[in-house]
């Protein structure tokens, strides 16, 4: 991500000679970049209280060489804060955008105005896809006269439903004699928008009748 600072009529401030007049040629801008991640609306993921507000837990990733970048604070806003130097009215951040839906950037001096110079806040909005599906997880619904429903998702690394994985999967059934769970068409389960719903699950490997 490029943040590039900007004169009165909107054209980019990278003058050398403008910058060395305000002693700010060789030391920079000091500017810290804001990141909020506003999920998609994804009623599979459950949800979580922090003083007393209810918020969206973050996704979970599928192991732990996958991190969020940003962190869960009060009142449920996903947060991080990244610090850059703009020489000479440009400077450059990573931004790893890790959680499907849109992430808010706001650019701002820290503090007062730095050897005089002050300018105001930028911010952009973009929007974050879920990348392709690697793993899958199965939500129980409920249990029925004709056996268990349940809803299978397909996710990315950073646990995002990947609503364009449209595929076939087959759930495989676990435990032993009357523990194991039966299956209705072997398990195989068309996924739609990265969703699909898995019904008539019984113990002991019989199908409901």
């Amino acid at each position: 991500m490029t943040v590039t600072a900007l004169d009165a009529f909107g054209n980019p401030a990278t003058s050398a000679a403008w910058w060395k007049t305000k002693g700010l040629d060789s030391k920079g801008l000091a500017v810290v970049l804001d990141e909020e991640a506003i999920p998609k609306e994804d009623a599979t993921l459950s949800t979580d209280t922090i003083t007393g507000e209810p918020t969206r837990k973050l996704p979970r990733t599928v192991s732990k060489e996958y991190s969020h970048s940003v962190r869960l604070m009060p009142k449920g806003r996903l947060l991080n804060e990244v610090k850059l130097v703009l020489k000479m009215g440009s400077g450059s951040a990573k931004v790893r955008a890790t959680i499907a839906g849109e992430l808010s950037l706001t650019a701002a001096q820290p503090g007062a105005p730095q050897n005089g110079v002050a300018i105001a806040k930028g911010a952009r909005t973009v929007d974050v896809k879920a990348a392709p599906a690697e793993m899958f997880d199965l939500v129980p619904l409920d249990q029925g006269a004709f056996g268990m429903r349940v809803m299978v998702h397909a996710r990315d690394p950073y646990g995002n439903l990947d609503e364009e994985c449209e595929r076939e999967v087959v759930i495989e059934p676990s435990g032993e004699g009357e523990e194991r769970v039966g299956l209705p068409d072997g398990g195989l389960v068309r996924l739609v928008g990265g969703v699909a719903e898995l019904t008539g699950l019984v113990r002991g490997g019989a199908r409901p009748s």
